[in-house]
């Protein structure tokens, strides 16, 4: 028997908080599994696997994983104070310092850092430093759930923390590839695991209600977080340079972030909103995502997104732009369409679209295939 921590920042809906899951839900009952995050357990918007015993984050730790938004007058202040102190020095610094108050004093056997962190810029997530320099474990392990090479958040203080860890866990074999190209002295210790799924939980959520949408439009649907990098802006953009699309296209855009009161506000400026809607977070996307006609996902840049394994199971195809794990995910189990990864290639795509030249009928879903290229997880964890 295995003794685990596993630490992830927060609980919020999102696709690595949902990938833990499944993770979670995979370990055998004979290991004992501690979960840690950076969020009070009344905001999590996941429940936890019965075979996991939540672990309370030492109270400081919340200030890096709460939105603005959840924390307390007091925290807000503290951390306002604590950004003022980063202009300073840096958010490094500030991160460390706070985690050099926390004592844990059980000994694991493993601690694994279920997500990347981001750059000196910001006072958040520090979820790769709490567990090399918080947590006494006999192996370290971290995941990477981004493309290393095309996210401008990382430094050389990023990459050189995974020379520390025992193990590097990526989530596609094109995001190992891109990891040894930046890290090639790291190649023994990267290794890949798929995101799991549950895929009969996901095909019952997905026939829980009907959206009712207008079958006389093509119906597109995006899952994404709002942000820069999911690249929901420049489809806008193209929309409103594409007016005669309207008369045929309606697009649902499910998720919240950081740039949606921009993204919303550009839809009024352009009058889309009769054919660009904003559903606002969903724990069970599924039902949209099984009656659209397609799944769209125009991000910048992508590692393994779980949506694209959703997408397969309920045979939705996928549009979605050129990134590391495109052509590997949906090319490699034939099941949508990847375009170049500019305003050109999107413009094209969504023209062949609308002038239905895609071929549906030729995407196979060849979702198996997938599922037995998965790492087994008990090499990961006892190897």
């Amino acid at each position: 028997m295995c003794r685990i921590l596993v630490v992830i920042n927060n609980l919020y809906l999102g696709g690595i908080q949902k990938s833990l899951m499944n993770f979670l839900a995979n370990i055998d009952d004979a290991h004992q599994v501690d979960l840690l995050v950076f969020t009070e357990e009344q905001k999590f918007q996941y429940d936890i696997p019965c075979n996991v015993t939540l672990i309370k984050s030492p109270k400081k730790m919340l200030l890096l994983g709460t939105k603005k938004s959840d924390l307390k007058f007091t925290q807000k202040l503290y951390k306002a104070i604590l950004v003022l102190k980063s202009k300073v020095s840096s958010a490094n610094k500030v991160k460390i310092s706070l985690m050099k108050t926390v004592k844990i004093n059980v000994v694991y056997d493993i601690a694994i850092s279920y997500t990347h962190d981001v750059s000196d810029k910001s006072i958040s997530v520090g979820v790769n430093d709490f567990v090399l320099n918080c947590i006494k474990a006999k192996k370290k392990i971290t995941f990477i759930h981004t493309d290393i090479n095309q996210n401008y958040e990382y430094n050389k203080r990023n990459y050189s923390q995974y020379a520390k860890f025992d193990k590097i866990i990526t989530v596609s074999e094109s995001c190992k590839r891109n990891v040894l190209e930046k890290l090639p002295h790291l190649n023994g210790k990267v290794i890949v695991q798929y995101n799991m799924l549950n895929q009969n939980e996901i095909l019952k959520l997905a026939d829980y209600i009907d959206p009712h949408f207008d079958k006389t439009f093509i119906n597109i649907v995006t899952v994404a977080r709002l942000t820069s990098e999911k690249g929901i802006k420049r489809v806008i953009e193209i929309f409103n340079r594409n007016r005669s699309w309207l008369e045929k296209i309606k697009w649902y855009i499910i998720g919240t972030g950081i740039d949606k009161n921009e993204l919303v506000n550009l839809v009024k400026i352009y009058n889309l909103e009769m054919s660009i809607y904003f559903l606002g977070e969903m724990k069970n996307p599924y039902p949209y995502i099984k009656n659209a006609q397609y799944f769209l996902l125009p991000s910048h840049y992508e590692a393994a997104p779980i949506v694209f394994d959703e997408c397969i199971i309920l045979k939705t195809p996928i549009l979605t732009t050129k990134t590391v794990s495109a052509i590997e995910i949906v090319n490699g189990t034939n099941s949508g369409y990847v375009c170049e990864n500019d305003d050109k290639g999107i413009e094209r795509m969504i023209k062949a679209l609308v002038n239905y030249e895609i071929n549906v009928d030729k995407f196979t879903f060849n979702y198996k295939s997938n599922l037995e290229r998965k790492v087994n997880i008990y090499e990961i964890l006892e190897n």
